[in-house]
């Protein structure tokens, strides 16, 4: 990816649109100047380094960006309401880049009560003896954490290996849902690429990163995968039925 960031300044790029957590950090390792506008699940923007504030990030770095705490608290509170007595739950998670998300779901946890077992992300081969092991270790749920790792290639297999674990999981974005993971809650992708957009056109109209406050998605939706639920043998609360966006039969 650095390679690529460097052909793009090497072409006479004016901004780059960084899609992803490693795309930005790529970008940001060969140019400090050059305007990035970053789309992103995982980082941290101000803790990373990236800006000094949302409201003035003073960089060359300027974009839409998660809040990651918002969004672990909320998923944590989700599978409880669908398993009251739940108290401990793996996260999948990806090592190099999302210690933010952890520390999220772990604060989260400690604020509801619920343990949190860490699994890292080996690749697929790994997967199914991991999932196995947080299960026997008393595991009740699961997180999966954004990561470009997974994407595409990889997020129907996650969602297959996730439900022949017996694990209710949950993850950021719908398609995971769509894939066949009992349920996601996280922003709406296509609204985060809309805001993304408007940046980089803001800074080719002038504007400067330093100056263009980090934005924050704005709507959130919730997705259940009705089928993955009889599959595992939950009831669904009415409750959480009643404030889903996408129910998939």
């Amino acid at each position: 990816m650095r390679e690529r960031a460097t052909e793009l300044i090497g072409a006479g790029a004016q901004v780059i649109f960084a899609a992803n957590s490693y795309a930005l950090r790529a970008a940001r390792a060969v140019t400090t100047t050059l305007p990035i506008v970053a789309y992103n699940y995982e980082d941290d923007p101000v803790a990373a380094g990236y800006a000094a504030s949302l409201a003035r990030p003073g960089g060359n770095v300027t974009g839409v960006f998660l809040d990651q705490a918002e969004v672990s608290a909320k998923q944590l509170q989700l599978l409880k309401e669908m398993m009251p007595g739940m108290s401990r739950v793996a996260v999948l998670w990806d090592a190099p880049l999302a210690a933010a998300q952890r520390q999220a779901v772990e604060d989260a946890g400690r604020r509801l009560g619920i343990t949190v077992s860490p699994i890292v992300w080996r690749g697929t081969d790994a997967l199914p003896g991991a999932l196995r092991s947080a299960a026997q270790d008393g595991a009740q749920g699961l997180i999966v954490l954004s990561t470009p790792r997974i994407g595409d290639r990889h997020r129907a297999l996650v969602a297959d290996e996730v439900s022949k674990s017996r694990l209710p999981a949950i993850a950021l974005t719908a398609d995971f849902a769509q894939a066949g993971l009992l349920m996601a809650y996280g922003p709406v992708r296509r609204d985060m690429y809309r805001i993304a957009g408007s940046m980089v056109a803001k800074i080719l109209d002038g504007a400067r990163p330093a100056e263009l406050p980090i934005e924050r998605p704005v709507r959130f939706a919730l997705a259940i995968n009705l089928k993955t639920a009889k599959v595992l043998g939950i009831t669904l609360p009415q409750s959480l039925l009643l404030r889903a966006d996408e129910v998939i039969q």
